[in-house]
């Protein structure tokens, strides 16, 4: 069987090829959360591997963005709950706001029950780290990358498949395909940019999804609120949860979201998806989908999740054929041949 240039060059990638294996960014477990808040923004990344005092070879999980939120949302509905009998005016002032700040990172690990620690080789092809990352069973958000005597070497997620997808893309067969022809324009979770953040921010935690569309009263789409705006809480930011959510991006958060995000339409090519998907300056997790590229009236969602899930549901190796073909092509590290262990 002829397999296309893309399944071959799939099939000749290593995991570690395309993962973050230099200059990782790790976490050890007793550090404070306000030091890790602080980490994620000037990293300008969604989670960290977390380790035990000195073993950075060996992690207890991850903690991303939807855990700390979380973890918030449960802090100040406890903080709600003792309206009658505090003395604080300000959730800032109050207990459960110093317990957030200060509690270890290593009690967050999965907290919000989607962010499990699955391993793969770092010598898996991709095609192996799609089947993964795409099995709902796993239900995986990233990979631990792993050598054969179990030690820790990195990460692989979706952003680093969709990089290597947009690099390669002449080679990939449904490239100029648009993205209603592929059904890559999904129901997008969406509240009303004047609805309280309290809301919104439950809204996240509850579904265990990581972002959402703001819009208007005719559906415009107006901004891009995820967990990633947790990242750059300010001090007194809480308190500012009865305000409406458009306020708090602009207000309580030093992360910003794009106003107005990135769109797209359901005439717009795959190609041009992950050209915006992975900018340099603004590489984002998903496209809100418009009705035309006159009009910001919400039609769906482009989420990088359901791209990677529909490429990898394109491919077609017969299990034989992968094994031979893994085999024949040789795996290269700084320009020279090495073995496949």
């Amino acid at each position: 069987m002829e397999l296309e240039p893309f399944e071959r060059l799939l099939l000749g990638t290593k995991a570690r090829e395309i993962g973050t294996t230099n200059n990782l960014t790790q976490v050890e477990s007793t550090r404070p959360l306000r030091e890790v808040l602080q980490l994620l923004k000037e990293k300008k990344i969604q989670s960290v591997p977390i380790y035990d005092g000195d073993n950075t070879r060996s992690i207890n999980g991850f903690v991303d963005v939807l855990d700390i939120t979380s973890y918030a949302m449960s802090l100040y509905r406890e903080y709600e709950r003792s309206f009658f009998r505090r003395t604080e005016t300000k959730f800032s002032q109050s207990s459960p706001s110093n317990i957030f700040l200060n509690t270890p990172i290593g009690e967050l690990i999965n907290y919000s029950g989607r962010n499990g620690l699955i391993h793969i080789s770092e010598n898996a092809d991709l095609v192996d780290v799609m089947k993964l990352l795409n099995s709902r069973r796993m239900n995986a958000r990233r990979l631990a990358l792993r050598r054969e005597d179990g030690q820790f070497t990195g990460i692989i997620c979706p952003s680093d498949l969709a990089k290597f997808i947009y690099k390669n893309i002449d080679s990939f067969k449904l490239a100029d395909m648009k993205l209603r022809e592929l059904n890559l324009v999904k129901t997008c979770l969406m509240v009303r940019h004047d609805v309280p953040m309290y809301d919104t921010i439950s809204l996240l935690a509850d579904t265990k999804v990581s972002g959402l569309a703001l819009v208007d009263w005719e559906f415009n789409v107006v901004a891009n609120f995820g967990c990633s705006d947790l990242k750059g809480l300010l001090p007194d930011a809480f308190d500012a949860f009865y305000g409406t959510t458009l306020d708090f991006i602009r207000q309580g958060t030093s992360t910003k979201s794009l106003i107005p995000p990135l769109t797209c339409t359901p005439e717009t090519r795959l190609r041009e998806v992950l050209s915006k998907m992975t900018s340099e300056t603004n590489p984002v997790h998903r496209l809100f989908v418009t009705r035309n590229e006159n009009t910001n009236r919400l039609e769906g969602l482009c989420s990088l999740t359901d791209l990677i899930t529909m490429v990898g549901e394109s491919l077609n190796i017969p299990p034989e054929v992968k094994a031979k073909v893994s085999k024949e092509i040789p795996v290269v590290e700084q320009g020279r041949p090495i073995s496949v262990e």
